[in-house]
């Protein structure tokens, strides 16, 4: 497979797992929400909307820091990921230039650069939301949370601020 094969497979794979990430973001701070902020569960009884699954990354981190909700590193963390992918998806070409008209298919240092680019955001992704989607497994695993609701509130209450080192 040629280095420009490569780079484009790459680039696949860390889209599918860039709609992952923000999409099990989405979810969690809603969850988090949910249990932090009664007023959210009367307005939006509990549910998901297509609203909120188009609402931007960067908008839910603004909210969540406004209120001190989420770790200033985790904070960083996700916003570095975000800005990765926008480069990886939107302004490559910009800065970079277009393969076809000045980088040619077997220009190696250009199309590696490329790929490495989307193996970090790939990684990056994965780290988080599996980092996200544990916390939630653990303090969230319904038959404990029934029992011990006030604890459970508590531990909704700090998912952001203690999911904040990266996950293996």
């Amino acid at each position: 497979m040629s280095v420009a094969s490569q780079a484009y497979e790459a680039i696949g794979r860390a889209v599918v797992d860039m709609q992952l990430f923000e999409t099990n973001f989405v979810i969690t701070a809603e969850l988090f929400h949910l249990v932090t902020r009664p007023k959210r569960r009367r307005k939006t009884q509990g549910l998901l909307t297509e609203q909120m699954l188009e609402e931007a990354t960067k908008s839910i981190l603004r909210r969540l820091s406004e209120k001190g909700d989420i770790a200033p590193d985790f904070e960083k963390r996700i916003k570095s990921l975000v800005d990765d992918r926008h480069l990886l998806i939107h302004n490559w070409v910009a800065k970079n230039g277009l393969h076809t008209d000045t980088v040619a298919e077997d220009d190696v240092a250009y199309w590696t650069r490329y790929r490495t680019l989307a193996i970090r955001v790939q990684a990056e992704a994965r780290s988080i939301t599996k980092a996200l989607a544990d916390y939630v497994l653990k303090w969230g695993e319904p038959e404990w949370s029934r029992a011990n609701p006030q604890e459970y509130r508590r531990r909704i209450k700090m998912m952001f601020l203690a999911v904040s080192e990266p996950q293996e």
